[in-house]
């Protein structure tokens, strides 16, 4: 999801990814950041001068932390470390302020290792793009 489209100038856009493990068992990915396997990752795209990100998980008790692999005025690329269990979700939001860019784009994608087997691996991945007013 990505608000307010259209933006605008010099405005604020938010992102928000939802992940939910909709299977019957829980993942067991190694939670380590910067080592592990990834649950999933979270990019966003797009001229600003900050940002806040912030990471809701449906079970108080579910951990997911997020490592920046970049993080500079035009984009944040972020991979996201945990499990979740069965019906547990996950939100992570990203929020640019200062936004002067044509658009911003945000991409996220569920176990980018491929290491939980499901039967349709190809349902993994969202995008949304929002444009300047």
């Amino acid at each position: 999801m990505g608000s307010p489209d259209p933006y605008p100038n010099n405005g604020t856009v938010t992102m928000s990814y939802v992940l939910i493990n909709v299977g019957d068992t829980a993942t067991s990915l190694d939670p380590s950041p910067g080592g592990g396997q990834p649950l999933t990752f979270f990019d966003v795209a797009g001229e600003h001068t900050g940002f806040t990100r912030t990471i809701t998980p449906t079970n108080p008790a579910t951990v997911v932390t997020c490592t920046d692999a970049l993080n500079n005025s035009s984009a944040l690329l972020s991979n996201c470390y945990g499990n979740l269990g069965p019906g547990e979700g996950v939100t992570i939001t990203v929020t640019f302020t200062g936004v002067t860019s044509p658009t911003v784009s945000a991409n996220g994608k569920a176990d980018p290792g491929n290491f939980v087997i499901e039967f349709i691996e190809s349902n993994n991945s969202i995008s949304k793009t929002v444009i300047k007013q």
